[in-house]
């Protein structure tokens, strides 16, 4: 007894210094890579450990090769292409400066990985004012020669376990790393090549592209939803799944569109240059494997890459012709609006069926195929289940039957069958309690600083995914998410000193941010259509509803001359509007909107409203701070 007394007190005693020892350790390298680092491992973020050697580095650069290319692409004539109209601009070369070499140069990321040619960005950035010139030099000379160098077009390749057996090479992920240089290069050369570019993809494609995101899809599947729900309509939605997208972009394909659109003489030799002899090497386990030719794919990690895809699958959204088309990179949403009646649903049911088989067609013949077996579909509809039950029949694509989903997870949204979003709210809550979780068993290592941090970095974020467009779930789901943060506030020691403005409140600054950006014209595809407008102030003012009456009444604050005109609420007979539409963005945000008190909105004249969108949002946290 006695001596396990003594070896218990041992353990306790280590652990305690353990204890202690770490807590230095975060809080002398609080907010640097260790810190992070840090966290996510004693936190239980930090993923799991293989337990076997990841296979020999030959047999990993044979796979990874074998994945990007396209068997039996020599022999295969490029589609015809609609070139661009007559008199349009052309790229026939890049204008590289001294002064635009020097602000890529200091503007570089020094933690970014050394690349196979050995340069740090570190030394870029650091030695800009010596290094500029023979630079410039150096990228006019490449520039008028039209030849992307060799060196640069060799990828350092870190293979990623992702599951399962760990001897197999299919379960790992490439991680490619190309020479600081080439990188380098590029981004002296992006703002030209996206000013020329950008113009030629589609209006309905949203990734990779100034001023868009991902939270524009999302508003805009909202948006679609719930005004098709309100005007008792149902709803059907495809996601579609691309067959290896950004590793089967077809080189000759891709050259093709970049003369269809008008990139010619040594702007198109020096594409030529970059989409041939590729390569990549892989170094794992200690070994480094021979060089292995690529054939196709945009090069991952490159500067290019994402616009140069864009541009590939441009075609696409030309191909549906009944359904809207919602494109983010290799993401695409087919969304159809249907009446409630057979009839209609049998001819939707065609009609999507015509569209899928058209997008079926094009990744024939542009060697980017879809993958019919991992393409979804879901019916959206609040009727009773027993009038909703036949009218619908699964769609088909490339002989394969779509299979229909109770939940459809769109660019990490969950998209439910009842339109009202109450899937995706549980599940934001159920993610971020797990991560409140870990915060909760790593709280005693951090000072209040440390926990307010992480919580905002690892927890916050993962409520505020989508917040505008989970808006209109039932306020219960809300209420769920206050939750987790007072839970958060009660980790601190002294959460009086510590103000964090309501999750409400954040939604509420988020909607105002989207609103500052439509209102000046930033807007893209269907997200134009919640662009708010202006009341007409030359029009006697519209019925207000009763909140503002109140308002009135009560003194609050001066109206703004920027009145926004509020959505329609359906008050018919036998129709009651929905509480999923009267909770959505487009209802919610000209009420927020035109409560807003800022003085800055006192202005008569206002040219742009994203420079005030700070000052305005910042206003509405400071009225909704939480504490403990």
């Amino acid at each position: 007894m006695r001596a396990t007394k003594c070896c218990v007190q041992v353990c306790r005693r280590a652990f305690n210094q353990h204890q202690l020892r770490l807590k230095i350790r975060l809080a002398r390298a609080k907010g640097s890579r260790e810190f992070w680092q840090t966290v996510k491992t004693y936190s239980g973020r930090g993923g799991g450990q293989r337990r076997k050697a990841p296979p020999p580095a030959d047999d990993l650069a044979k796979y990874f090769a074998t994945k990007i290319s396209l068997p039996g692409e020599e022999g295969k004539e490029v589609p015809p292409l609609e070139p661009a109209p007559p008199g349009s601009r052309k790229l026939r070369g890049f204008k590289i400066t001294r002064a635009g070499v020097s602000k890529v140069l200091r503007s570089l990321d020094v933690n970014k990985s050394v690349g196979p040619d050995g340069v740090s960005p570190r030394v870029l950035k650091d030695c800009a004012g010596q290094l500029v010139a023979p630079l410039t030099r150096l990228f006019q000379k490449i520039g008028k020669a039209a030849e992307f160098s060799t060196s640069w077009k060799v990828a350092r390749v870190t293979p990623v376990y992702k599951k399962e057996d760990a001897s197999l090479p299919k379960n790992y992920r490439p991680i490619s790393v190309l020479p600081t240089l080439a990188t380098t290069f590029e981004r002296v050369l992006m703002p030209q090549l996206a000013s020329f570019l950008i113009e030629h993809i589609p209006s309905n494609q949203f990734g990779f592209l100034p001023d868009t995101g991902t939270l524009d899809v999302g508003v805009i599947l909202a948006d679609q939803i719930s005004r098709a729900l309100e005007a008792r309509k149902d709803v059907r939605l495809v996601a579609l799944d691309f067959q290896g997208a950004f590793d089967k972009v077809w080189w000759r394909g891709l050259l093709a569109h970049l003369w269809a659109v008008g990139v010619r003489s040594k702007a198109y030799q020096l594409f030529e240059s970059y989409l041939s002899d590729r390569a990549l090497f892989v170094v794992a386990n200690g070994q480094i494997s021979e060089r292995v030719s690529i054939k196709s794919g945009v090069p991952q990690g490159a500067i290019w890459s994402p616009l140069l895809f864009d541009l590939f699958v441009r075609n696409v959204p030309q191909r549906v012709r009944e359904a809207l088309c919602l494109f983010y990179a290799d993401d695409l949403t087919l969304l159809k609006v249907i009446d409630r009646n057979n009839k209609a649903a049998q001819d939707a049911q065609l009609e999507l069926n015509q569209d899928l088989e058209r997008l079926f067609r094009f990744g024939k013949e542009w060697l980017l195929e879809f993958e019919a077996t991992k393409s979804f579909g879901l019916t959206i509809s609040n009727s009773k289940a027993k009038d909703l039950k036949g009218r619908h029949i699964p769609c088909r694509m490339g002989g394969h039957e779509v299979k229909e989903q109770e939940v459809l997870e769109i660019l990490g949204f969950l998209v439910d069958n009842k339109g009202n979003w109450s899937k995706f709210a549980e599940a934001t809550a159920s993610a971020a309690r797990q991560r409140l979780g870990a915060l909760r068993r790593l709280a005693p290592l951090l000072d209040d600083d440390c926990i307010n941090m992480v919580y905002k970095t690892f927890v916050r974020s993962k409520i505020e995914y989508g917040s505008l467009v989970y808006w209109g779930a039932a306020d219960g789901h809300l209420r769920d998410l206050d939750a987790i943060q007072r839970s958060a506030l009660k980790l601190l020691r002294k959460p009086e000193q510590v103000a964090l403005p309501s999750l409400e409140s954040r939604r509420q600054a988020a909607a105002v941010g989207l609103a500052c950006k439509l209102l000046d014209g930033k807007g893209r595809g269907l997200l134009t259509e919640l662009k708010p407008v202006f009341v007409d102030p030359t029009q006697p003012p519209p019925h207000r509803r009763a909140s503002a009456r109140i308002a009135a009444r009560t003194g609050g604050p001066p109206r703004h001359p920027h009145q926004l005109q509020q959505a329609p609420i359906c008050h018919r007979a036998g129709f009651r509007s929905l509480e999923t539409y009267k909770r959505s963005l487009r209802v919610r945000l000209p009420e927020i909107w035109n409560n807003l008190n800022h003085d800055v909105l006192q202005q008569q004249h206002i040219e742009e409203f994203m420079p005030i969108r700070k000052q305005l949002q910042n206003q509405i946290k400071m009225g909704g701070s939480s504490s403990g």
